[in-house]
């Protein structure tokens, strides 16, 4: 039982705003016929006629965990609850988490508290390894949920539909996608090699209905998906196509010297290919080239943010070898933006060089 104002319904709102310093908001109010009833954290000095004070008992109300280690703070202790990683991605209803060794014994709790948190989740996968193979396909598990690895989820007004057991895929480069996009001219021929199901090509293409985009991927699973994309987003500026990075202008020879814009999404070894993506560059044309840097990190640990201008930081590395790559190609480059996208791993960044060639 607890203390509480006793309100006709008709004067409800206006009592409640009045009153509202003495109500706690820890039991529901409860609605009956003619009166709601609120309770009192602390007795008011005086009550307005018609009011009354009266014990009842209200339904407590729950309270809402903050994480997911606020769910599970009663199974683990505090070492394994240091070691769970309470972030993960989302793709619409699908979750893809992160379970340390340690903690695999308590994976379906984990995957049950995901769900717990987000009641849109119908489905919650582990990684059980990384990123690898030639279409960098990460292996996953259905912990919790529905046994399902294909959902839609938007990004940027977009629509993407994929496999995420059969195809690389991140939304951690969704801002970048929405920078690229943007800075994308009206009337420009783009060309995404390694474009996956799509994101980045139906990102620039439907931002810019001007333009020609054109995306080549080796996996024919990714182009699949990124030709039922391409229809979802009703856009007839974007074509994918299935192919290799490294023969793209002898299995298509129209491209040679026909690209405006270049992305290369492939941080691991995106610069590996730069001879071959050349072959679709001009004057004029603007590469996005994504790499990893592992010495960025621990260059930022011992300097400062503002060392972008420096000539030593890390950025540099990667700079001279696109410069070296082009200028055997008979290009000269001028860097046009360098950052950080995200940290990628303890000490190692992912970072997008935007380099014009002159």
């Amino acid at each position: 039982m607890v203390k509480c104002l006793k309100i006709p319904l008709k004067r409800a709102e206006i009592i409640r705003k009045k009153f509202d310093t003495y109500i706690t908001y820890n039991y529901l109010p409860e609605k009956g016929k003619k009166y709601i009833y609120f309770a009192l954290r602390k007795i008011p000095d005086k009550i307005p006629k018609g009011i009354e004070i009266i014990n009842k008992a209200l339904k407590k109300r729950e309270k809402k965990p903050k994480n997911i280690k606020d769910i599970l703070k009663n199974l683990m202790n505090e070492k394994e609850l240091n070691e769970l990683v309470s972030s993960f991605e989302v793709l619409n209803t699908i979750a893809i988490i992160e379970i340390p060794n340690s903690l695999e014994k308590y994976e379906q709790q984990i995957g049950n508290a995901v769900m717990q948190m987000h009641k849109n989740i119908k489905t919650v996968l582990k990684k059980e390894t990384g990123m690898s193979g030639k279409f960098r396909i990460r292996k996953v598990k259905v912990i919790t949920g529905e046994k399902n690895f294909v959902t839609t989820y938007k990004e940027n007004s977009c629509l993407f539909k994929l496999d995420i057991s059969n195809m690389f895929y991140s939304t951690k480069l969704s801002t970048d996608r929405k920078r690229i996009a943007e800075q994308s001219g009206r009337n420009e021929n783009i060309l995404v090699p390694f474009a996956g199901y799509g994101p980045f090509a139906i990102t620039i293409a439907k931002k810019n209905p001007k333009t020609k985009v054109v995306g080549i991927e080796l996996n024919p699973e990714a182009v699949k998906y990124f030709e039922e994309n391409i229809k979802l987003n009703k856009l007839n500026n974007c074509k994918a196509l299935l192919g290799d990075a490294s023969k793209i202008v002898e299995k298509y020879p129209e491209f040679k010297k026909w690209a405006d814009r270049i992305i290369m999404p492939l941080p691991k070894n995106a610069l590996d290919f730069l001879p071959y993506v050349l072959k679709c560059a001009k004057t004029g044309t603007i590469l996005h080239i994504y790499a990893f840097d592992s010495k960025a990190g621990e260059y930022l640990n011992a300097q400062h943010l503002n060392a972008f201008d420096s000539k030593e930081y890390p950025f540099e590395r990667k700079i001279k070898k696109v410069e070296i790559i082009a200028k055997k190609y008979g290009f000269k480059t001028k860097l046009l933006n360098k950052k950080l996208v995200r940290p990628y791993a303890p000490n190692v960044f992912q970072i997008c060089l935007d380099i014009q060639i002159i």
